[in-house]
């Protein structure tokens, strides 16, 4: 019989193997991605999407990777193309108050960037590009630089992903929900500026501009009868916040995310059919915090243990959340290229 000790070793020795592999496409991608032409700088188009594959650098990246079932974690858009100079041509994506150069931002890294652009024979394209610019732009105005977008897609993949819930696990989660509402709290976002991931951003330059991207949200598997974090969160007893104690963590958030992904990967392979543990009440908390800094109150008439859990709820029922893959796969763009 396993002992805990001996799961976690051999989680490990699994999740060294999945994480060394994770660097490498399955055959038949490799065969996907030799068919796409290389892309140029002087051949985007304002508008055009950059879906990033996961950089394996960064365990963040990883987790958001392993968690969507991909090989994406990030995503950005072409914001303006200098025809004269296109190494000026730049790109924006989620919380950016500035576009930046696309040359020194992703040819000089070991990932592929796909390059996804709207339907050729869309009508009045460049009327629809010009409001997709048109909305990144009021996106830079309003909104609070960070660098660290990913953080808030493995946040709300953590909420609505399904997987089993087991006492060390929840450790994780709770240091990760805890350090993360500190650090969007610490960022003073305007009370009409919420957070949004980098996948969100994109989706929602599309649809203010009248062309909603057509997507398959994939996150969900519909065999898997598990809850996820959300519900088990909503269904769970209030405790009053001055009964939890736990100070923010000292790790890092990529110390916490290789943590996270020893013991999601220990899960998967050994531990699946485990039973699952209550939902710490202090997770319930930290979860509800999280959806209220990542929403627009919607709930202010509602108990302060579930306001931030409802929002969350509507947030992925209306607001389609969205992941990068999820992105990569819709129905009314096409590939063109690989960035080169």
């Amino acid at each position: 019989m396993f002992t805990r000790s001996k799961l976690a070793a051999f989680g490990m020795i699994m999740t060294l193997l999945v994480v060394n592999s994770y660097a490498f496409t399955t055959k038949k991608e490799e065969r996907e991605v030799a068919t796409y032409p290389l892309i140029q700088l002087k051949e985007l188009n304002a508008g055009d999407i950059l879906v990033c594959e996961a950089d394996w650098n960064s365990y963040i990246s990883k987790v958001i990777s392993f968690l969507t079932s991909s090989r994406f974690s990030h995503i950005a858009m072409v914001y303006a193309v200098n025809e004269t100079n296109p190494d000026l041509n730049s790109l924006v994506d989620a919380g950016a108050s500035e576009a930046r150069p696309i040359k020194t931002s992703y040819l000089d890294e070991k990932r592929n960037v796909y390059v996804k652009r709207m339907l050729p024979k869309t009508k009045n394209i460049e009327i629809i590009e010009n409001k997709i610019i048109s909305t990144a732009t009021e996106y830079m105005d309003k909104g609070v630089p960070y660098n660290m977008n990913e953080l808030y897609t493995l946040g709300l993949l953590l909420v609505y992903k399904k997987f089993t819930l087991n006492t060390f696990t929840q450790k994780i989660l709770i240091k990760y929900f805890k350090k993360l509402c500190t650090f969007i709290k610490d960022k003073n976002y305007p009370e009409n500026m919420k957070p949004v991931t980098c996948a969100q951003f994109v989706y929602d330059c599309y649809f203010t501009s009248g062309y909603q991207l057509l997507v398959d949200i994939i996150l969900q598997n519909a065999n898997d009868n598990r809850e996820n974090l959300l519900y088990l969160a909503l269904k769970a007893p209030s405790k009053p916040q001055h009964l939890l104690h736990s100070n923010v963590t000292t790790e890092s958030f990529e110390e916490l995310a290789q943590e996270l992904l020893k013991e999601v990967e220990l899960e998967k392979n050994i531990l699946k059919n485990s039973d699952q543990v209550a939902i710490d009440p202090e997770l319930v908390y930290q979860i509800n915090e999280f959806g209220n800094l990542m929403s627009t109150p919607l709930h202010n008439n509602v108990s302060t243990t579930h306001g931030g859990l409802l929002n969350l709820l509507e947030k992925s029922e209306k607001e389609h959340f969205v992941t990068p893959v999820d992105i990569f796969y819709t129905r009314n763009t096409e590939i063109v290229g690989l960035l080169k």
